[in-house]
């Protein structure tokens, strides 16, 4: 894969004018996989890219029948390939979704797929992916309504003086944000629930189109001219395409989530965004998207747009 210098503070210049002009067709990157996850049932669920001292890889999430797991992805000029495997979860917590990194942060929901009644999001640090171990910094516990209390889709960001975190629940019905403020030293992190939005029942008359779809990946960006936030969603459309559209958000007071932008991409080489789907910020201010296939037993492709 083309060095890309990748930015993991999420944030964007001019990210509307950027979106827009991002190709629908994808530059195809082929890696081998891994044969162990011939397991049944499950599949990929989540992709971001990230890098650790000039090298790109890979992060993906996926679920199987009997645990959740995070697979990680290393390119050279020699080789891609998948360098390590961690099981997140078991039991239950057999489904890992959607999922975000930001900086050093890695936020992702670990839920029961099967009863949707219970979910843990786990907040990770990365830093070298070859000596990561998946023990979490802090985690939010989700149990209660059916289809409420899961955790399909997580996306985190910095905002102001904190760490802001949104979930979304099966098929992204309802988004929870939560806030801990941003860890100093060895402080630990503490995430408590702020706001609550149901988009389908909110006011959407200014928004570019009134769709709210079942998004499987949401981000959280920041335009780095107003400094406002922005939310990413991914999610497929019909034969060859997925759909990407893009949110204006506001977290202070009330919430207000306005859709500004949307774009039909291609698939290519089996991926989707409804498989995984995901935002990187590269060479400095610049936007791209990425998304990965169903299954990658022996090797796998993903899709680049940039």
């Amino acid at each position: 894969m083309h060095q890309l210098n990748l930015l993991n503070y999420n944030t964007a210049s001019a990210p509307v004018d950027l979106f827009n002009k991002i190709p629908v067709e994808p530059i195809t990157v082929a890696y081998k996989g891994l044969d162990q996850l011939k397991l049944g049932g499950g599949h990929l669920q989540g992709i971001q890219l990230y890098t650790y001292e000039g090298q790109n890889y890979a992060f993906l999430t996926g679920s199987t029948h009997h645990f959740a797991y995070l697979q990680i992805i290393a390119f050279s000029e020699k080789e891609n390939k998948v360098i390590a495997l961690h099981r997140l979860s078991e039991g239950d917590l057999r489904h890992a979704g959607g999922f975000q990194i930001y900086n050093n942060f890695l936020a992702v929901g670990l839920e029961d797929n099967f009863r949707k009644n219970y979910s843990l999001v786990n907040i990770y640090e990365i830093g070298d992916p070859k000596n990561f171990r998946p023990t979490p910094l802090a985690s939010i516990e989700r149990k209660g309504k059916r289809r409420r209390s899961t955790a399909g889709c997580v996306g985190i960001t910095k905002h102001e003086n904190s760490l802001l975190l949104v979930v979304g629940d099966w098929n992204t019905r309802h988004l929870d944000f939560y806030q801990s403020p941003f860890p100093k030293g060895t402080a630990a992190l503490s995430f408590e629930l702020i706001h609550s939005l149901e988009p389908k029942a909110s006011d959407r008359s200014q928004w570019l189109d009134k769709k709210w779809r079942t998004y499987q990946n949401i981000n959280l960006l920041r335009d780095a001219t107003s400094g406002n936030l922005l939310l990413v969603g991914f999610n497929s459309w019909w034969l060859r395409q997925d759909i990407v559209d893009l949110f204006s958000l506001d977290v202070n007071d009330e919430i207000e989530l306005v859709k500004i932008a949307s774009k039909k991409i291609r698939r290519r080489k089996g991926t989707s965004f409804i498989w995984g789907g995901g935002a990187f910020v590269y060479d400095e201010t610049k936007l791209g998207f990425v998304a990965c296939g169903y299954r990658n037993f022996k090797k796998g492709h993903l899709n680049i747009y940039r």
